[in-house]
């Protein structure tokens, strides 16, 4: 008999919404349209920047551009996706819009590149602890993408009265110098458009880019500005004789192209992304189909407002894969060995992805099954999408001999998953779809794992416990921190996993094998592991 090949990917069955009480399904969908609400008022907040006096001060009497239009410019066709937009939403210390800058990627001159606006509208672009992070996250992302980076800088430096958060750690401002030359020295474009002031430490930030532009009148680049010189030395100097373009452009040698307004500045960076050499081409796709579902009822499907009782959430799970995955196919991998993780294959626009997807509590079938299934992914070079939905833990069992050897057991099959999770040497998303609590959600690809892009629904929480007593961060919390990056709309869903899948691939290549992992001090930041087991495949 002729050998059986690889199964063809096989339709979910119908559509298991009947078996959910119809009840439950409008309540969260109800609940859905709230915290959409909720997400729409807080994403005008940050659109809104300094509001109509910041924005009245920067155009009508600084007679400088918006910052949104800036990126308008840069971009091709004026269209950009912007990226971590809720960041320093809630901070202790006051809502910082959007941080301070407006992150986002796009395409200039062809070429795809993300760009770090500053909203001078903002306390005059001043720098807080969120936007330090902000800015570090997305180095990050350029490092692990290789996707050049182009700075609009137009900033008054750091904010003083939380200096001591800003500057001394290993994580703070000093670590965007370091990630700038380590990115440069692995052949990442960085480059700088001085819109405005750059002053003190933030001088570094263009003089340390492959190539700067900086616009005459506006652009100032110095360590000290007129004000400090004065009190310090007793001189009188205006900005533009002591860091101006003309200065940095025709003596220092800071800046190397001079630009008239912001218009010549605008187009003299986009001629220079134009000279940026081309990515190797992403492997081909498969002609994509739409999903067999509306994308419009993944609204009443966010797992922690369905019941918890039976397989609601199984089955709510299956529902959101129809809903995400061309022609609503999935290959499912070992269905009947666990329940509580559902891992497959499917395509998402055209694109072959592994999906894993967890729904309950964790057990030690769960963990072999999904050791096994990465292993895979990393081996087939498939990029990984994971949707989240994870319980606390529960305390370990005291009693029998028996009971405590099945919790060791379980323990060591998601040590093995674990580390397998944090090598993961391919492009990988996360989304939030429910709860992100215990250390399922580190088994998952949670932040600490260094997925691509972390993202939540509105309905997410993150905690360790998730009870009465500890409520959780909501995900407008944690994406104003960056815990995660950012909060999607349900129905938005496939569209924004290709677009950042896209943006992933960027830059791939299949895994690296060696014979062990590189040490720690070898690995630049915002790049993946360069570890992964060339052993056989091991069933556990």
């Amino acid at each position: 008999a002729r050998m059986r090949t690889t199964r063809p990917l096989r339709a979910l069955l119908g559509s298991p919404l009947a078996k959910l009480q119809l009840g439950g399904l409008a309540e969260a969908a109800a609940e859905m349209r709230r915290l959409q609400a909720a997400l729409d008022a807080l994403e005008a907040e940050a659109s809104a920047g300094g509001g109509p006096r910041g924005h009245q001060r920067h155009c009508s009497v600084n007679k400088k551009v918006a910052p949104r239009q800036r990126l308008r410019m840069l971009f091709d066709g004026g269209k950009f996706c912007e990226i971590n937009r809720l960041a320093g939403h809630g901070m202790p210390y006051g809502t910082v819009p959007a941080a301070g800058s407006i992150t986002a990627f796009g395409r200039i001159s062809d070429r795809l590149c993300i760009a770090a606006a500053n909203d001078a509208t903002v306390k005059g672009g001043t720098l807080y602890p969120i936007g330090v992070k902000k800015m570090l996250r997305l180095q990050e992302l350029s490092g692990t993408c290789r996707i050049p980076i182009v700075y609009l800088v137009d900033s008054g430096g750091a904010f003083l009265p939380l200096q001591s958060e800003i500057f001394p750690d290993a994580q703070h401002g000093g670590r965007t110098f370091f990630n700038e030359a380590t990115l440069n020295a692995r052949g990442v474009a960085q480059l700088a458009l001085v819109l405005g002031s750059s002053t003190a430490g933030g001088a570094y930030v263009p003089t340390m880019c492959d190539q700067v532009v900086m616009v005459d009148r506006i652009g100032h680049v110095f360590l000290g500005g007129p004000p400090l010189v004065q009190a310090a030395l007793g001189e009188v100097v205006s900005a533009d004789e002591l860091g101006g373009a003309a200065l940095h452009s025709h003596t220092s040698g800071c800046s190397d192209h001079f630009a008239g307004d912001e218009a010549e500045g605008f187009r003299l960076m986009r001629e220079i992304a134009g000279t940026l050499p081309r990515p190797p081409p992403p492997p081909p796709a498969e002609p994509p189909a739409d999903p067999m579902f509306p994308s419009a009822e993944l609204a009443s499907l966010g797992l922690n407002l369905l019941p918890r009782e039976g397989e609601a959430r199984r089955i709510g799970l299956l529902n959101i894969l129809a809903r995400l995955l061309d022609s609503s196919q999935l290959l499912e991998f070992k269905p009947t060995f666990s329940h509580g993780l559902v891992c497959g294959f499917g395509r998402i626009c055209g694109r072959t992805v592994g999906l894993m997807g967890s729904w309950t509590r964790l057990g030690e079938k769960d963990a072999v099954k999904g050791a096994h299934f990465l292993e895979l992914c990393g081996h087939r070079g498939l990029p990984l999408v994971s949707l989240v939905h994870t319980e606390p833990d529960l305390p370990e069992p005291a009693g029998s001999e028996a009971l405590a050897e099945s919790a060791a057991a379980c323990l060591r099959a998601k040590a093995r998953m674990m580390a397998l999770s944090a090598a993961f040497p391919l492009p990988r998303l996360s989304l939030i779809v429910g709860d992100a609590a215990g250390c399922d959600y580190f088994l998952m690809g949670g932040r600490c794992m260094s997925p691509d892009f972390l993202l939540a629904w509105p309905n997410g929480r993150l905690s360790e416990r998730l009870d009465a007593a500890e409520p959780g961060a909501d995900a407008f919390k944690a994406a104003g921190q960056l815990w995660i990056d950012d909060v999607i709309r349900p129905a938005e869903t496939r569209l924004q996993l290709d677009r950042l899948l896209r943006l992933s691939l960027h830059y791939s290549g299949l895994p690296v094998h060696s014979a062990g992992p590189v040490a720690k001090q070898q690995q630049p930041s915002g790049s993946r592991p360069t570890y992964w087991p060339s052993y056989p495949i091991l069933r556990m």
